[in-house]
């Protein structure tokens, strides 16, 4: 299987598939900037509490979707940051524009006024499931994060971005979780890799466990040896999470 990600001591770790970044300062006093009243620390955002905010900020438009979503789904997750007190919300729209579920990582000032944005595509389908429409997001600490799964014949991957603040740029950094391969090692056997993993100020700890198989042609089925543990420590440089040894990652089939 093609390896894309090369092993390089910084591990130009996958892009979220940023395509967009505004910012807007929300000190500015003569623009009036779009606002969404959030009443908790943490909590979920419904298309009727949404949708006028997604409209005024230009982040969506009138998509025909949007008639199929009850005003009552929830669209998206947020959290208050320890670090400077604001907001930060993933939330999904459908645009005509982009013929294409967009889920958006939104920064809002303590006040909610609207501060910027990033696209955050990254190989994610939005599912409604029991009136969801929101992505996996979650607050670790004083870290935020979120996940994407590439997948293709024969290959599903997990990868996880870690941040403390909406960074404007093309990309941001993503740690490898795991993943199942039908070809994935040096000998193009299966290959099954799972991990846990835990955030320490900037450090993050992640525990991978690999399984090697062999297709068995007698039952069809795949045999799994006993998984190898194999551990990698990644610090935080305040934009991007760095391998401290990325030759451990040799071996593994990292594929996006």
């Amino acid at each position: 299987m093609f390896k894309f990600l090369q092993y390089t001591i910084i591990l130009q770790f996958i892009l979220l598939t940023i395509s967009s970044c505004t910012h807007v300062n929300p000190s500015t006093k003569n623009l009036k900037q779009p606002r969404l009243r959030l009443l908790h620390d943490s909590g979920y955002v419904t298309k009727q509490e949404v949708l006028p905010f997604l409209l005024e900020a230009k982040l969506t438009d009138t998509s025909d979707w949007w008639s199929k979503i009850s005003n009552n789904d929830t669209l998206g997750q947020y959290y208050r940051s320890e670090k400077n007190g604001y907001y930060y919300m993933m939330a999904t729209a459908w645009s005509n524009r982009d013929s294409a579920t967009m889920e958006y990582l939104i920064e809002l000032s303590k006040e909610g006024d609207f501060i910027g944005s990033i696209e955050a595509y990254g190989g994610n389908w939005s599912f409604g499931v029991d009136g969801n429409y929101y992505s996996d997001f979650h607050k670790v600490g004083k870290y935020f994060t979120t996940s994407f799964s590439p997948h293709g014949t024969g290959y599903f991957g997990t990868w996880i971005h870690i941040f403390d603040t909406l960074v404007c740029i093309n990309e941001l950094s993503a740690i490898f979780t795991g993943c199942y391969s039908i070809h994935g090692s040096s000998n193009f056997n299966p290959q099954n890799i799972y991990s846990t993993y835990d955030i320490v100020d900037s450090i993050c700890t992640v525990h991978y466990f690999i399984e090697e198989g062999v297709d068995d042609e007698k039952s069809n089925d795949i045999l799994w040896d006993k998984p190898t543990e194999r551990i990698i420590r990644y610090k935080y440089d305040g934009k991007s999470w760095e391998a401290e040894d990325s030759s451990l990652l040799k071996g593994m089939d990292i594929y996006y």
